[in-house]
């Protein structure tokens, strides 16, 4: 009888794995991610800006450690279903995470579900987790404002500013002169422009915390990229028509 017992424990864990350090819960901190759409579509013609609804977008909420090193495709993890997430938060995700490539948002979910999402938790993923893990996003993306920060403090479109100014209404919204933002740029024509802005919180995304210090690099797919690297005088871009499409 021991023997059998013995047998189906090791069938479950097999079926089953427990969550280890390394794939759950090694992080420090979350980064949410605001991308500006227009910037967004500059280097690929079939980017379409028109899809969003908002001047600035989720990209994503992404687990890094301290050092900056993001945590990416832990495993195990439950499968993408866009069909599991609650009616209300499905239609705020389709007008504040959009897909600028085509319809199915639920690809991009997917994408950074499975390559983000599922290092989110660390209690061994409860069915909840999906849900919770996109909730946490749009929660984040309403209460950090990005725009309304921006606005407030009569920050405009296509206009030049030193990136300190950017910083510090973006920190004077937060509430928090710390550092906890950090601003991606691209140079298009010469010009620096915003591409996405990343509001640094705790493991819990609770609060505010420090964002890793230095030029980490992180990876979106295929491409490398640093997310403090907007230096001197920057700015939102307007239209695409201001620009080339290909990097200068």
């Amino acid at each position: 009888m021991e023997g059998k017992w013995l047998a189906l424990l090791f069938l479950f864990t097999v079926l089953h794995p427990i969550p280890t350090a390394s794939a759950f819960g090694d992080y420090n901190i979350s980064e949410s991610m605001a991308q500006w759409m227009i910037s967004a579509c500059m280097t690929d013609r079939t980017c379409r800006p028109g899809r969003a609804k908002q001047a600035f977008g989720i990209h994503g909420l992404w687990p890094v450690k301290s050092a900056g090193k993001a945590v990416v495709s832990c495993r195990p993890c439950h499968s993408f279903e866009a069909r599991k997430l609650p009616r209300a938060l499905f239609e705020q995700l389709v007008n504040l995470w959009p897909s600028l490539y085509d319809d199915r948002y639920y690809e991009f979910w997917k994408l950074e579900w499975e390559k983000h999402g599922c290092c989110f938790d660390d209690s061994g993923y409860p069915k909840e987790a999906l849900a919770n893990y996109f909730q946490t996003a749009f929660s984040l993306a309403q209460r950090y404002n990005i725009w309304a920060y921006l606005t407030r403090e009569g920050i405009k479109v296509d206009v030049a500013y030193d990136v300190s100014v950017i910083t510090d209404a973006i920190k004077k919204g937060l509430g928090d002169e710390s550092n906890v933002v950090q601003i991606q740029c691209r140079r298009l024509k010469g010009k620096l422009v915003v591409t996405q802005i990343f509001v640094c919180v705790n493991k819990r995304a609770t609060a505010l915390t420090q964002c890793p210090t230095g030029r980490q690099i992180r990876k979106c797919g295929d491409r490398e990229f640093y997310p403090n690297t907007c230096t001197n005088v920057i700015q939102l871009a307007k239209s695409i028509a201001s620009f080339s499409l290909m990097e200068a």
